[in-house]
């Protein structure tokens, strides 16, 4: 299979004038596989503030919290609690997508010890896995 990797880095911003206060920066890796279609989302919180930036205080390592790691197909899948979306930006088009909370804090741990390009052999089984238990529905089966 071929998968398509990238990192993308959301910004934290102060909202405090619209009354919503700070959103921190996040982290996402974004794993796409255009032969199913589908896609993993791994996100990161940071408590990198755009006010702690002018100062000087960020500490990333003592701050980075896993917050999703999300299974992204574009048909319905076999799990009963799924979410669907009907625009997805990674499908470019309607998805349904299941939430694994039990692996994130390994993917942080590769993140923290061995870095970014740690991360993406061990996202990219946890999709396979996922969609082989799903495969049935995605594959028209029933």
């Amino acid at each position: 299979m071929s998968y398509n990797r990238d990192i993308r880095i959301y910004p934290g911003r102060d909202e405090r004038a619209a009354g919503n206060g700070f959103t921190c920066a996040e982290l996402m890796f974004v794993l796409t596989d255009e032969q199913q279609p589908g896609a993993a989302t791994f996100a990161i919180r940071t408590n990198w503030l755009p006010h702690s930036m002018e100062r000087g205080a960020i500490r990333p390592s003592a701050t980075l919290r896993p917050m999703d790691l999300i299974y992204h197909f574009a048909v319905p899948t076999m799990t009963v609690v799924q979410d669907k979306r009907d625009i997805c930006p990674y499908l470019n088009g309607p998805c349904h997508s299941i939430t694994d909370r039990k692996a994130m804090p390994l993917l942080l741990a590769l993140l923290q010890t061995d870095g970014s390009e740690a991360v993406w052999p061990t996202l990219q089984k946890l999709f396979e896995i996922e969609a082989r238990i799903q495969r049935p529905r995605i594959r028209g089966g029933t």
